[in-house]
């Protein structure tokens, strides 16, 4: 116990010793050491401790939210600090000062900014930190918006502080001094004594100084242990330890609470389960009602939360297994959802589907026997093919392809056909046109030439007779001798040639 107390000592001195060189203040080592990199915390003792920091009003409320700020700048691996900044900026809306609501409304830019927060721990299935800071910064903003909320949590958090609440380990170390120690009328005692020597006097009066020790043996060793605390992503129902009985009457929030020495608190978790479906097989819309389509595979990434005023009747129904029941209920209501859509909606209609399947498992969830609990985000990821569905699926296409290529060479081919029967029959018009225009022509031809050589016929004789008048040939051997001879003349092969006697040729004489 001394060697633990002295390594406490040298801690506390370490931490003294950086808060001065840094320049730290109290408060803001308070909030420093509330938000961490432990994978646990903040506490509800720090948490209150940084609350009353605020109700001081002043430069402990402007670093308290400064210190704040400067943590959820961090990013990556000290993603907890950002995380756990959250968390405390939410305990203030609470149980904080009134300061801190304004605070937050007027820095609602700050908290829209976390909501894209992103941070994925290494490796292929690395679990994505980063949904809680998005999903609680979310969360926040819906909260900053309704003030009517924002009463009912303080008012609560006002009334459970009253109920169950009073006592700070100061308080216990002074013997319960505070505005609702045991016994205390809140006048006396002097020096801190308060209730507690009151109460130590009248014993000192009324019984042996060993039962007195024995008391107060009991009173330390008791009042310790009935305490209980709910952290602020906790809820609580009381749990009675000797008989594992648990009173689901009523929820506890985050908080420390008076119980006694025999209960606890059996806890639930309030803030969002990050559920991953991973390689979920479901079935697609067929081609008919009376038909399923293909075989698939989908990633689905949800969170839930659990309905506070029903945390008890998740117990009773339920009670630890209720993830396994949650969980059950989705993959029913998104595959029972999946055989009405198609499957090309699943590539060209992500956020029709992803809205559809969400639909889908928020009826189910709400289908008596309810779940007592609803959806928060819900994300449609990876949609894969077996390799098996898919060769299948490539073979059904190539088949339809082959029946579309054969049909459309068979239409071709038809066309082909028809095209040379069209040319047919024009090639046979042209030919009949044609002929019938060569006979035309021949006959027009031939009758000309019959009526040319009819004209010309007629001519030779006109021109003979005139010929034969002027020439004074009537004697019928003359005319055949001129026929004679201008017969020879027309042979080509003769070489000979017939001209007739003008006045310009004929030479005259005179006797």
């Amino acid at each position: 116990l001394a060697r633990r107390s002295g390594m406490d000592l040298l801690q506390k001195g370490l931490k003294a010793a950086k808060s001065a060189a840094l320049g730290l203040t109290e408060c803001e080592e308070k909030v420093l050491e509330a938000t961490n990199n432990d994978p646990w915390g903040p506490t509800g003792s720090q948490m209150n401790e940084i609350a009353k920091y605020t109700r001081s009003g002043g430069e402990d409320f402007q670093k308290v939210c400064a210190t704040l700020w400067k943590r959820t700048q961090d990013s990556g691996t000290n993603w907890r600090h950002v995380y756990k900044a959250l968390a405390v900026f939410e305990y203030l809306i609470q149980q904080g000062s009134p300061q801190c609501i304004d605070h937050l409304q007027r820095r609602e830019g700050e908290l829209r900014r976390l909501t894209r927060f992103e941070f994925r721990e290494p490796g292929e299935r690395g679990k994505d930190q980063g949904i809680n800071i998005r999903v609680k910064s979310e969360n926040m903003l819906k909260l900053l918006s309704d003030r009517d909320a924002i009463d009912a949590l303080r008012d609560k958090a006002r009334a459970n502080a009253n109920k169950y609440g009073g006592f700070s380990a100061e308080d216990m170390a002074r013997g319960g001094s505070s505005s609702r120690s045991f016994g205390s009328s809140g006048g006396g005692g002097g020096g801190g004594g308060g209730g507690a020597g009151v109460l130590a006097d009248l014993l000192k009066a009324v019984l042996d100084p060993r039962v007195i020790a024995v008391v107060a043996l009991l009173v330390v060793v008791l009042l310790p242990i009935s305490f209980a605390y709910v952290e602020y992503f906790e809820y609580g129902l009381k749990q009675r330890k000797s008989t594992g009985t648990v009173d689901v009457s009523e929820v506890y929030t985050a908080g420390r609470y008076f119980v006694g020495p025999d209960y606890k608190f059996r806890k639930y978790p309030s803030d969002a389960h990050l559920v991953t479906l991973n390689e979920l097989g479901i079935f697609s819309a067929g081609s008919s009602n009376s038909s399923i389509g293909l075989e698939f595979i989908i990633d689905v990434v949800y969170t839930y939360l659990l309905k506070e005023d029903e945390v008890g009747l998740i117990h009773e129904e339920m009670a630890g297994g209720y993830k396994q029941v949650i969980e059950s209920r989705v993959k029913e209501g998104i595959k029972n959802e999946a055989i009405y859509l198609a499957f090309s909606e699943y590539f060209q209609e992500r956020d029709y589907i992803e809205s559809r399947l969400r639909e889908a498992v928020e009826r189910r969830l709400a289908v008596p026997p309810a779940l007592h609990a609803e959806i928060d985000q819900f994300f449609l990821g990876r949609v894969q093919i077996p390799d098996q569905v898919a060769q299948k699926q490539l073979d059904a296409k190539i088949q339809l392809e082959l029946n579309d290529k054969e049909a459309y060479m068979k239409s071709a081919q038809l066309e082909r056909d028809l095209t040379s029967v069209e040319v047919n029959k024009i090639t046979l018009q042209a030919d009949k046109v044609l002929r019938i225009a060569t006979s035309e022509a021949n006959l027009v031809a031939q009758r000309a030439r019959q009526r040319s050589k009819k004209i010309v016929e007629g001519a030779l004789r006109e021109g003979y007779a005139e010929l034969f008048a002027r020439a004074n040939i009537t004697e019928q051997r003359h005319r055949m001798a001129f026929d004679y001879l201008r017969t020879i003349s027309s042979r080509a092969d003769t070489g000979l040639t017939m001209t007739f006697l003008t006045d310009s040729n004929v030479v005259k004489t005179t006797n």
